[in-house]
């Protein structure tokens, strides 16, 4: 079930940099992907907290996921002033 429910996070927060990509008003869109994005990271420390996945593993997925947060702040920053 936390498997599944990681999947649906990721994938959401995909669907959503999709269609901010193609949206006129992007802002509310790449907010609500930072909170899937979030929603993910949390969902992750869970997983390692429960031991499905290895300490290892989740630094490099958070990694991952501070780069992809970093991007995503530049872009929501760009439309929200662009």
């Amino acid at each position: 079930m936390l498997g599944q429910r990681l999947e649906n996070t990721i994938l959401n927060f995909t669907l959503l940099l999709i269609k901010a990509n193609y949206a006129r008003r992007k802002a509310s869109i790449l907010e609500e992907a930072r909170e899937q994005l979030y929603l993910f990271v949390i969902l992750l420390r869970l997983a390692k907290d429960l031991k499905f996945i290895s300490l290892k593993q989740y630094e490099f997925a958070v990694k991952k996921i501070y780069e992809l947060g970093k991007m995503l702040g530049g872009w929501l920053n760009y439309s929200a002033h662009g």
